[in-house]
């Protein structure tokens, strides 16, 4: 998969976007902070996903679990932005000349309540800061109307996260 990610990088089909500040992650709820990836509705593109990170910038204030929720289906409306994200081009040597269709807010109002889909880190503590990285290598791909958006159980976490994915022509 690593070698069809460079292939759409040479096209000038994958994308990279990360929070602007350290932004604290907030449970799984419509209102939303942290970071959100979204495939706006009628886009006409599968957002392929590769990999998301995410390094906290402060420690929590007790134990906490950082995960990935998305949608229980795809929506009819779309995330409503609040603070987009600077979302940079691969081939563009990271510039953000071409940002393509998939949109990325540190602050949105999603179309409704994310279910957890996979959790990236287990206890970040007072005593300890805990990075994660998960890698989909391709098998995490949104439709239009769909999203994927950073969470903490408990609410008590802020840090960085990076997100990054292809844009293929829906089959």
């Amino acid at each position: 998969m690593e070698r069809w990610f460079f292939d759409r990088a040479r096209d000038g089909d994958v994308y990279k976007s990360s929070n602007i500040v350290a932004t604290a992650n907030v449970a799984l709820a419509a209102t939303h902070t942290g970071l959100v990836l979204s495939n706006p509705v009628g886009s006409g593109r599968f957002l392929v996903v590769k990999e998301w990170f995410w390094t906290p910038s402060t420690a929590a204030t007790a134990p906490s679990q950082i995960g990935l929720g998305t949608g229980p289906a795809a929506n009819s409306t779309n995330v409503v932005h609040t603070t987009p994200c600077v979302i940079h081009n691969a081939l563009e040597a990271g510039s953000n000349n071409d940002t393509g269709l998939g949109l990325v807010d540190e602050s949105a109002t999603l179309p409704d309540t994310p279910v957890n889909l996979y959790p990236l880190t287990g206890h970040v503590s007072a005593v300890g800061h805990s990075s994660a990285y998960i890698t989909f290598g391709g098998t995490m791909i949104l439709r239009p109307g769909t999203y994927l958006a950073s969470f903490d159980l408990t609410q008590r976490s802020t840090g960085l996260h990076t997100v990054v994915w292809a844009e293929i022509l829906q089959f």
